[in-house]
Order: C-alpha cells, then structure tokens, then sequence
C-alpha cells in the first residue's frame, strides 16, 4: 500500500512537471511579438487617397475621397470638399483615434505607401499616398512602364520575394522567383490611367508616384487589390 501511494505522488509530480514545462513553452509566444516588441509606427502624415472600402470583405472601388493628415488633424474630402474633420493620434499598438467623430481603426502598414484602416479583419479602407491633392483624372505615357520592375506588394497568399514585372514592346511578362521563370507573357495597353492586360483579366488603375515608384489599384476580378512596384536598378 506504502509503495502504491508512493508511485501516485510521484505521478502526481511528474503531471505537474510537464504541466509547468507547457506553461513556460506556451507563454513565452503569447501576444504575437516576438521577443515583446512593439509594432513598427506607422507615419500617416501627408495625403492618402481611399483606393477601396471593404464592407465584410465585399469591396467598394472609390475615386473621389482622400484624406490629409498633418498637425495632429485629420482631414476627409469627398469631391474636392471638406466632408469631416476631427484631431487624430497613434498609440504604440498602432490604433487610430479620431477624437472628435469618436471613430477608431487598427493600422496595418503594408509599405509605406499602402496602409489599411481595420474596423474589423472584414471591414476596412484601403489607402495608397498620393501627392495629387485633387486627385483629377490622370493619364500617364506608356513608356514610363518599359523595363523591368519588382514586386514591392500583392495582396496574395503566395510569396511574391523576388518577383517582378517585365514591360517590353507591348508585352507584359511576370518572373516567379520561386519558379526561377517567366511563368505568364501577354499583350498590355494603357488607356488613360489605366493599364489593361486582358488575357489575364486585369484591369487596374495605375497611380505613379515617381519615375521608380508606381501603385496599382485591382478593378477586375481582385477588386480593390493593391500592387506597388519599384523600377529595378
């Protein structure tokens, strides 16, 4: 009987053991930032125009909204005009305060050039920088797309390291870095502000913000998606 109790509270301590060594393993994950650092602010100063408003994942292309922030203020203008305005700040955690509308949002920095503003994980604004204030119709030269330009973002599950865009004598070709090829070639036009490759089925918006920089908002299939691509060296 003596031995039998004794191998219980041996049990009992071994349980315990692992129970503790979970413990340890499990919490030191907690919270989502490794080592406890904090999320990379995010610089909202400057212009933005909203690309996109996803309502529960179902998206809403916009092209007369943008929003400045400068000096603590928050500016929305719709058609050229003031619609609202309220003082604006950032926490460390990256959280949105509009004080005067009583509005938050979680920002989620994409590339310095493409932020999103969560309500929810299905809920949010798409917002890409851009200096033209009015934000009139724009058109841009062919040209200024030859040669080659690497994928800076997608919005894609796949990785996209490595991969970029080839523009020559009116073909479009993508390169996969992880196929180490061209994995897709097709005819382009540009029409107007738009680049257009319809054997692909896209159709986007092209927004250039330097010789080196442009942003692409998706108006086919992935509506609302957002490409930013650099001019390789």
């Amino acid at each position: 009987m003596k031995k039998k109790i004794i191998w219980i509270v041996c049990a009992i301590v071994i349980v315990a053991a692992l129970a503790a060594m979970l413990i340890f393993a499990l919490g030191g994950k907690s919270g989502g930032n490794a080592g406890g650092s904090e999320a990379a602010p995010v610089d909202l100063s400057g212009t933005w125009k909203v690309a996109a408003y996803f309502n529960e994942g179902q998206p809403e292309i916009v092209d007369n909204e943008y929003m400045v922030f400068a000096d603590g203020k928050a500016v929305d203008y719709r058609d050229g005009a003031e619609y609202v305005s309220s003082a604006y700040s950032v926490d460390a955690a990256n959280e949105l305060s509009l004080k005067d509308i009583s509005r938050t949002y979680h920002l989620d920095s994409k590339t310095p050039n493409c932020i999103s503003l969560y309500e929810n994980p299905n809920t949010y604004i798409e917002l890409i920088r851009y200096p033209n204030a009015d934000m009139s119709a724009l058109s841009f030269d062919a040209a200024l797309l030859s040669g080659q330009w690497d994928i800076a973002y997608r919005r894609t599950d796949k990785s996209f390291d490595g991969d970029y865009l080839l523009f020559e004598d009116g073909t479009i070709s993508q390169f996969s870095a992880s196929a180490n090829s061209i994995v897709a070639t097709a005819d382009f036009e540009v029409q107007g502000n738009r680049l257009v490759v319809s054997a692909w089925g896209k159709d986007m918006v092209v927004y250039p913000l330097s010789d080196t920089v442009i942003l692409m908002v998706e108006l086919s299939e992935n509506s609302g998606f957002i490409w930013e691509i650099h001019k390789a060296a």
